[in-house]
């Protein structure tokens, strides 16, 4: 049987309060094949000083708030270099998470001497990733959230004929605590083949009576193939 190996590349993980460890679990002789971007994020956290921080992306994120009331600082903004699509230059991806109700998070790409804005969405983000060696995809989860109540997404960036362009989503992480019982999380986690063809989307579903144990849990596996004319991931039904 040939063995299918996964590679991803963690870039920044930001912890999320109130997010348990990743329940889903993989062979132990894969183990060291598997790279994951869950939902728990707790790989550390990795941000850049304000001395890295162009000027330019400060300007652009502080843009995307109302400066009378919200003033980000430079070391609040992360962000990496990317190669979603072959060129001179590699895109930027940034973003600045606010609270977990105002964040943002912006795709950067170099044309005619500046970088320009391709992509963005208005979430709070709390964690990016790169998969593949060549041409990568990048995949980040954000979300919002108040008391109790939580729900994150994993987006999955990828440049196509479109130009850059979502071509994955699912739950990465959703919860609610302290309201009517049964309360209930989903808990998501995702890898690639490291051609970038093949995601696995693994789902954890748990259901409470009592907030310190769950009662019943329920797990399961999607399989996605990506779709060379429809130009995203589809899913593989048996």
């Amino acid at each position: 049987m040939r063995k299918i190996v996964f590679l991803a590349i963690i870039i920044v993980i930001l912890p999320l309060t109130g997010c348990g460890n990743d329940t889903t679990k993989l062979p132990e002789d894969n183990n060291k094949d598997v790279q994951i971007l869950n939902s728990s994020m707790n790989s550390g956290v990795k941000q850049f000083t304000n001395e890295i921080v162009p000027d330019w992306l400060y300007q652009s994120l502080q843009q995307k708030f109302n400066s009378a009331t919200t003033s980000i600082k430079q070391e609040d903004i992360t962000f990496i270099l990317v190669n979603l699509k072959e060129s001179d230059k590699s895109q930027v991806a940034a973003f600045v998470s606010i609270d977990r109700v105002n964040g943002y998070f912006i795709l950067y790409e170099f044309r005619q001497g500046k970088y320009v804005e391709v992509y963005s969405k208005s979430e709070p983000v709390y964690g990016m990733q790169v998969y593949g060696g060549g041409k990568q995809l990048l995949a980040f989860i954000s979300g919002h959230g108040g008391t109790g109540v939580q729900e994150n997404s994993f987006h999955v960036i990828g440049y196509t004929s479109k130009g850059y362009s979502e071509i994955w989503s699912g739950i990465a992480e959703k919860f609610m605590f302290g309201g009517q019982v049964p309360d209930y999380r989903t808990i998501g986690s995702i890898n690639l083949t490291m051609d970038n063809q093949t995601l696995v989307y693994s789902i954890t579903e748990e259901l409470y009576n009592k907030i310190d144990k769950p009662d019943k849990v329920e797990q399961t596996v999607e399989i996605y193939q990506y779709d060379t004319e429809q130009e995203k991931f589809v899913r593989i039904v048996k």
